[in-house]
């Protein structure tokens, strides 16, 4: 029988999978390509949420706790944390494209998260890796303590 974590600490960085968007300027409230985005990033957060609270259906033993904040910037690259002893890195692979929105085409930049190739690295496989996952983390909590903001479902 799998052996299960007694808890879950779910903090994504910066922005979730294939949400991440940078706009040339700051974007206005009303502009289509932020709206798009702001709906995408709620979405997939909602699934998350549902998802990792249901965790607690199954294994009610497992203390769940699911937080979201934001990075003021769309970061390059993509990284999760497991259990401090698993890290995957990926770099996103910034494009400019176009998409429909709203019966409107938008043109955009989009870093297609959902495409880039991850590279685990394991804390049990040598010091090289050990070292990578630990300043993942550290890098990680450093930026979570300090210029992340609380990040609101809308």
């Amino acid at each position: 029988m799998p052996r299960f974590s007694e808890s879950i600490d779910f903090r994504p960085g910066a922005r979730l999978p294939g949400t991440a968007h940078t706009p040339a300027r700051l974007p206005r409230p009303d502009d289509p390509v932020h709206q798009r985005w702001l709906q995408m990033r709620n979405a997939q957060a909602r699934v998350l949420q549902h998802n990792l609270r249901g965790v607690r259906k199954v294994h009610p033993h497992v203390d769940v706790r699911v937080a979201f904040r934001a990075l003021p910037f769309t970061p390059p690259s993509k990284l999760y944390l497991l259990n401090g002893e698993e890290a995957l890195f990926g770099y996103y692979l910034v494009t400019r494209r176009e998409e429909e929105y709203e019966s409107r085409t938008l043109e955009m930049y989009d870093a297609l998260g959902s495409q880039s190739l991850l590279f685990s690295s394991l804390k049990r496989a040598g010091h090289r890796d050990a070292a990578f996952v630990e300043e993942s983390q550290k890098w990680f909590d450093a930026l979570w303590g300090t210029i992340t903001t609380e990040m609101t479902l809308s």
